[in-house]
């Protein structure tokens, strides 16, 4: 399916997390190029609704999704949704296809790119499959982006009105498990909203990255730390090359807290978001900060290994920026920042680190004064892979059945 040039529906972003439901409404506004957010919903789910990426609670997502969107809603517009998926059950691959014009000579047209681009979409859907994760679930394709295109070895961002014989386009394509997706599209037909499509989030994010910064080439390290998982993704050159996920992710902190003070989920939350705002007594955060040693040193490990599994001739971007609801626990930052550990992978020095918020964004007015932390960054990439998407000249397709 590719995507509408324009929308007869309001377009909402959605991000079905392992802890809540997070919902943003928003509106493009053609004359200035802003992001208008118009409303932000977010709804608790039940401890055993997402297990391991798979949804084993429909109705508890279905509550959820409505509540956050009620909270969220600004009109009774017909609404279609986008959702964001991530994480280890998620696989993204790079792949290049080639097209060959039978006029090179004639500038390209809108009619004659669609047509490019159905067949070329056609030739990723007839494509074998061959999965790099370690697991044998059946797997659909649901988003296939082109990162970078060139005509006649010449990189072009627009392809219209150019000329030349042969197009070479870098796909960034993700997979996820069948499974999955007849879940989702059970939930959209059970709340009457049909979705528009799926992106990853780290590659929805690392466009917004890329796509705001002052230098187009820009490379980086994304790493967005979730509940159950954490993503790292490295962007060489505004292009992203890889996204790899590992098993560490906010719920493992909390359930260190939630042991080593006997407390509830709620209660260790509580601890853990108090402590990284540096809101607890002395002797209370230096107990934290160490019942959670262990832990951090976990975490880092599997960035250090998810980096070291690139050749010894790449080098490792020095930027390191870190979004995604756990991002702000106090010591990961840090973890990055200090130690030797980065001699063990191809960087010429210690990394420099920061954590990446919504305020600092250009061209996103948040209407709801709501957009204050680093949990809500995915969903603004989604909102920009979205909206990029539906903007003239603009390239890509993305599909979910």
């Amino acid at each position: 399916m590719f995507w509408k040039k324009e929308h007869k529906s309001t377009p909402i972003v959605v991000d079905i997390g392992s802890r809540e439901v997070k919902v943003l409404v928003y509106t493009y506004d053609d004359k200035t190029g802003n992001i208008m957010i118009e409303g932000v919903g977010t709804s608790s789910l039940e401890e055993d609704t997402i297990e391991h990426g798979q949804i084993q609670n429909r109705a508890d997502v279905v509550r959820a999704l409505e509540t956050a969107y009620i909270e969220a809603k600004k009109s009774d517009d017909e609404i279609s949704m986008v959702i964001g998926t991530s994480g280890i059950l998620s696989d993204t691959i790079r792949t290049t296809m080639t097209e060959h014009r039978e006029k090179p000579n004639k500038a390209i047209r809108p009619k004659e790119w669609e047509n490019l681009l159905e067949h070329t979409h056609c030739r990723v859907e007839e494509e074998e499959y061959h999965s790099q994760l370690l697991h044998n679930m059946p797997m659909e394709l649901v988003q296939s982006s082109i990162e970078g295109l060139t005509i006649d070895g010449e990189p072009h961002k627009d392809p219209l009105g150019q000329t030349g014989e042969k197009l070479e386009m870098n796909l960034f394509n993700t997979y996820v498990p069948e499974s999955l997706t007849k879940e989702l599209t059970a939930i959209a037909e059970t709340v009457n909203v049909p979705i528009e499509g799926m992106f990853h989030t780290s590659y929805a994010v690392s466009r917004l990255v890329v796509d705001n910064h002052h230098d187009p080439h820009v490379s980086m390290v994304l790493i967005d730390v979730g509940e159950t998982h954490t993503d790292v993704t490295v962007v060489e050159n505004g292009l992203v090359r890889d996204t790899t996920s590992f098993s560490v992710g906010g719920r493992d902190f909390t359930e260190t807290i939630m042991t080593a003070f006997e407390a509830t989920s709620e209660e260790a939350e509580i601890l853990k978001r108090e402590y990284s705002k540096a809101q607890l007594p002395r002797k209370l955060a230096q107990k934290i900060t160490d019942v959670l040693t262990e832990d951090i040193k976990l975490w880092l490990h599997g960035v250090q290994v998810t980096l070291e599994q690139y050749p010894s001739d790449f080098m490792i971007p020095q930027h390191f920026v870190l979004c995604g609801g756990s991002s702000k626990l106090m010591g990961l930052q840090e973890a990055l920042e200090y130690g030797n550990w980065y001699e063990n992978v191809n960087l010429h020095s210690k990394p420099s680190v920061s954590v990446f918020y919504p305020k600092t964004l250009p061209h996103i007015v948040d209407t709801t004064d709501k957009l204050n932390h680093p949990k809500f960054i995915p969903l603004i990439g989604l909102i920009h892979a979205s909206s990029s998407l539906t903007a003239q000249n603009t390239f890509g397709f993305h599909k979910l059945t």
